[in-house]
């Protein structure tokens, strides 16, 4: 065998110096590799790897063995096949089996590793087998040292348990022995939850521990048992955990108010909040002091009195005409216990020519061909003036004009919110009725006077996008902005929602901050009329370096401002100047008067000379 190491060594020294035809199978990154090629004439025959003097005799050849294998052994050669891996074999053909093969290991439970002091160990592989894990450590069982020992994450989760009163007690009675904490290593000294020795109370319990329970309490019945703790203490044959007057005999159980204690022991039956001593209806829970007066024929109220001042509203036609035309409802007095006449109430009656609708039908007058006085020949009668009855061919057929004093204010004439609140076309709003959208604090409606916006933006935005609307009513009180226009849509305000939308208040648009300067409204890109009318506009003061402004306007034609005070703060302070161009060089001795102005100060000009200096002034 050492002879055929030492022949293959000669064999490769050759091939390394040979620049012609090398042997099959050349060297590689992993050591030397040969075939199971035939052999060239001048290459020796391989060493056997596989006996245990290869690796320490390779490169001895004055101690080669006497024998040497045939030749048709040195065809069989190890072949590399890779890294070294843990199967017996020598992969790498170093003349080595599983050399330096290792890896972790853990056969600690799932979960554990790397908790606490758990940690992995190491496996090594001896003849194609894995050996023992070394270097593990396991979980074990916890200790009061301020390190997971069984490796769940927490830290010291012990308790031990603790005594700290009379031994001779511990556990009689409610005496209990406490527990102690470890927390970082250390066990404190505070032993938690034990119980000892107390005062003794009436509870069925050893309170102070001498093996006698509830000893010197009253047993009023002598069955040994404390009052307090006897199931029956009032003999009533209902036991105290199921009687709602536990104190108090009541076999019956009766509880008014529903209320979980008995009427024996409730001092307000009732429940209505008043004691059964001041209550003049102790188990009527809607008769009390200050309880509303019924027509019942009693005293609901306490007050000695029955069914006084009671009255409520009535009407005996047909409900479809209350409040139409000249139907009205009445009045009924409750009189012991009933309610009397309806006294009065309007109802309906034939029609007559008077210029009211009597038979509630909402129609005036109708079948009898009324005619009224129209004093402004606008088409439209006077309502204040009686009719008459066949129409005059000098009157007219309706009585619908407001104001028949006037020729332009009449249900067709056109409406627009204007200086001075007229209502023109009579439907009891500035502005014709049907082309605006209201807006009230609180509102969170569509927009109808009946269901108004709360949001004075948002309905300028919708009139924007609403075919047939072109304005916004508002609500007096102040309203904050800023506030954007939209083109064609007016914003007017002054009305007054509890007087049926009447234009007879004062409405402020306050402003904010738009970039850096105070802005209340901002109108830009109006081409078509949007009348701003009505309105108290204030823009407050703008912050350093911006500017205030009422009302903000760009682009603008179509604007129309109408009876609207416009309020601003001071603008904002100014950025300082940059420096001025520096000084000129010195000149010789002359020097010449120059007058410099400056601006107002304290109603006046001031002419101020330059100070005299040697040379010329710098320019």
């Amino acid at each position: 065998m050492r002879r055929y190491a030492t022949a293959a060594a000669l064999s490769l020294a050759v091939l390394a110096c040979d620049d012609g035809d090398p042997l099959p199978g050349g060297p590689t990154d992993r050591g030397i590799t040969l075939t199971d090629a035939a052999p060239r004439e001048d290459a020796l025959p391989a060493p056997d790897r596989g006996t245990a003097d290869a690796g320490t005799d390779r490169g001895a050849p004055d101690q080669a063995p006497a024998d040497m294998a045939p030749a048709e052994d040195a065809a069989r050669v190890c072949t590399a096949t890779g890294d070294e891996i843990c199967d017996g074999q020598d992969n790498d053909c170093d003349g080595r089996t599983d050399e330096g093969i290792t890896r972790r290991c853990w056969q600690g439970p799932g979960g554990t590793l790397g908790f606490g002091v758990c940690q992995a160990g190491q496996e090594t592989c001896v003849d194609g087998a894995w050996g023992a894990c070394e270097g593990q450590v396991l979980p074990g069982p916890e200790a009061c040292n301020n390190l997971d020992d069984d490796c769940d994450g927490d830290v010291d989760e012990l308790t031990r348990p603790c005594w700290e009163g009379d031994p001779a007690v511990e556990g009689v009675g409610v005496c209990a022995a406490g527990y102690q904490r470890c927390a970082q290593g250390v066990w404190q000294a505070t032993c938690r939850e034990q119980v000892i020795p107390r005062d003794e109370a009436c509870n069925g319990a050893d309170d102070d521990c001498d093996g006698t329970l509830d000893e010197g309490f009253p047993d009023a019945d002598g069955d040994l048992v404390a009052d307090c703790v006897d199931p029956d203490y009032d003999g009533d044959g209902v036991d105290d955990d199921q009687d709602n007057c536990p104190n108090d005999s009541n076999p019956a159980q009766v509880d008014t108010d529903g209320d979980g204690r008995g009427d024996a022991c409730d001092p307000d039956d009732d429940g209505d909040g008043v004691p059964d001593g001041n209550d003049c209806g102790p188990q009527d829970p809607t008769r009390l002091p200050g309880a509303p007066e019924d027509c019942d024929g009693l005293d609901d109220d306490c007050d000695g009195v029955v069914d006084e001042d009671l009255e409520q509203v009535c009407f005996d036609g047909p409900e479809a005409t209350l409040n139409v035309g000249a139907c009205l409802a009445g009045l009924q007095r409750c009189v012991e216990g009933d309610w009397g006449a309806c006294d009065g109430q309007m109802l309906p009656e034939a029609e007559l020519c008077d210029g009211v609708d009597t038979d509630c039908d909402g129609a005036v007058d109708e079948g009898l061909d009324p005619s009224w006085p129209d004093g402004d020949g606008d088409g439209f009668g006077d309502p204040e003036q009686a009719p008459i009855c066949p129409a005059r061919p000098d009157w007219v057929t309706n009585a619908d004009d407001c104001d028949d004093g006037r020729a332009d204010v009449n249900p067709q004439a056109a409406d627009r919110p204007d200086p001075a609140r007229v209502d023109a076309d009579c439907d009891g709003v500035d502005g014709a009725f049907g082309r605006l959208l209201f807006v009230a604090h609180g509102g969170d409606g569509d927009g109808t006077a009946e269901a108004p916006l709360g949001d004075l933006q948002a309905a300028i935005d919708l009139a924007a996008a609403t075919d047939g609307v072109d304005g916004v009513a508002v609500a007096a009180g102040v309203w904050q902005g800023p506030f954007r226009l939209a083109d064609g849509v007016g914003v007017y305000g002054g009305y007054v929602p509890a007087e049926g939308w009447a234009r007879v208040g004062q409405t402020t648009l306050r402003g904010g901050l738009v970039g850096g300067d105070a802005v209340a409204v901002q109108a830009e890109g109006l081409a078509s009329e949007t009348v701003l009318g009505g309105l108290i506009v204030e823009a407050g003061a703008a912050p350093a370096g911006g500017s205030t402004y009422g009302v903000w306007a760009v682009d603008a034609a179509g604007l129309v401002v109408e009876d609207v005070v416009i309020r601003t703060g001071s603008g904002g302070q100014g950025a300082a100047g940059s420096p001025g161009a520096a000084a000129g060089a010195a000149g010789g001795a002359r020097w010449r008067r120059r007058r410099l102005w400056r601006g107002p100060r304290q109603g006046r000009r001031q002419r101020v000379r330059p100070r005299r200096r040697h040379g010329r002034p710098g320019r």
